[in-house]
């Protein structure tokens, strides 16, 4: 995980649209979960709303070059079958 980390720091090999995974847990050897961030930030100004949303979700961890996700072949090996789990935070000051 820290090399796929050092490369994102680096910008080395990464595509646009491409996933970017802020941590990588393996649970045993059927499961494993990944975390990625999305932040939603919805503003009102007179009239007029603005939402910007920044999202760690791409392209699938499948299509990405690299990451302690992919066996050695860069592939999945198995079918990922993805379960979002939503965490809300309150407005930052």
């Amino acid at each position: 995980m820290s090399a796929y980390l050092d490369r994102l720091k680096k910008r080395q090999e990464i595509a646009p649209g491409q996933s970017m995974v802020r941590r990588f847990f393996v649970h045993d050897q059927e499961f494993f979960s990944v975390e990625q961030l999305i932040s939603v930030v919805v503003t009102r100004q007179d009239r007029h709303w603005t939402a910007i949303i920044w999202s760690d979700s791409g392209a699938e961890l499948n299509e990405c070059e690299y990451g302690p996700w992919l066996d050695s072949q860069r592939k999945l090996s198995w079918t990922t079958i993805l379960h979002p789990v939503f965490q809300h935070r309150a407005e930052l000051p």
